[in-house]
């Protein structure tokens, strides 16, 4: 899974994670996305540039250029293959044609975020990229909501990687999952703020009919909501934010909320209620924005 915002200009697929790279086989497996679409396949390792040799599921007519989404596959078998779009199954299509199993053992292949080399093309993700997360176990539509909006502490049941790009200098990228896969940057990209919804606490609410339904955590409270949306979260980062620009220096709180409209679309609305007695308040539309407006 990860939280991806693509670029309005990439048209091609792009590459998310490729845990096998460099190898003429089809083997280990890809996850992709482009701003209609997003898919993952695994090979088999008995060939390349044919889908008899390669087994996915894809996705397709979404919203997910300019804007950020949490993009989920869960594989457990060549037909058992579920895409989830912030936090609901998506549907889609099964793709190849291989019946066989995922050919893993490749040690001299390499593991890539942001890029894949296949049939001899070169494929790069154009945009903005958050927490990678791989588990070997297969997470219930349950754990995909619990944890979207929420940072792992890395020693979650199964998860053997977990990217968080948290550092704020270097070339090395730290794996906070137990395996230690770290990694190193490439190619020079953007170190960038994220606007990617998470907190230390996230509670959730998705539901068919949004007439009289709310959702709460501590004394914040979501409702009202408008439009069609799958669900809705509120997050809670348990300390101060990275940028306080147009904050007052003597009331920066040690904590703050976040609400996330988990969709396809936008448009939606909600009322946003803080029930403490407070004497100023200020937000931003997501944590990229540096300035805080009361």
């Amino acid at each position: 899974s990860a939280w991806v915002n693509l670029d309005p200009s990439q048209s091609a697929p792009a590459p998310i994670f490729a845990s096998q790279d460099n190898e003429d086989l089809y083997n280990g497996f890809w996850f992709y996305a482009s701003p209609n679409n997003f898919f993952v396949e695994y090979g088999d390792g008995l060939g390349g540039n044919n889908p008899a040799f390669r087994r996915g599921k894809a996705a397709s007519g979404l919203n997910l250029s300019n804007r950020w989404n949490h993009v989920c596959a869960v594989v457990s078998g060549t037909s058992q293959i579920t895409l989830y779009l912030n936090g609901v199954d998506i549907g889609g299509s099964i793709t190849g044609g291989s019946n066989l199993p995922m050919s893993s053992f490749h040690p001299n292949d390499v593991s890539r975020i942001g890029q894949d080399f296949q049939n001899g093309v070169q494929h790069n993700f154009k945009g903005i990229i958050d927490e990678i997360r791989i588990f070997n176990r297969a997470l219930s539509e349950t754990e995909i909501r619990q944890q979207m909006c929420k940072r792992l502490t890395g020693n979650e049941s199964g998860l053997i990687g977990y990217w968080n790009f948290d550092e704020t200098s270097g070339n090395a990228l730290k794996d906070n999952s137990l395996s230690h896969f770290e990694g190193q940057l490439m190619g020079n990209p953007t170190r960038v703020f994220s606007g990617a919804p998470l907190g230390d606490e996230s509670v959730f609410l998705y539901t068919g009919s949004w007439a009289g339904k709310s959702v709460s955590l501590n004394n914040v409270k979501v409702s009202n909501v408008t439009g069609t949306p799958f669900g809705a979260h509120i997050y809670k980062v348990n300390s101060g934010p990275s940028q306080t620009n147009g904050l007052n220096a003597n009331a920066i709180d040690n904590s703050y909320y976040g609400v996330f409209i988990a969709d396809n679309n936008t448009g939606n609305s909600f009322t946003f209620e803080y029930d403490v007695p407070v004497c100023q308040s200020f937000s931003r539309n997501d944590n990229s924005i540096s300035f805080w407006t009361e």
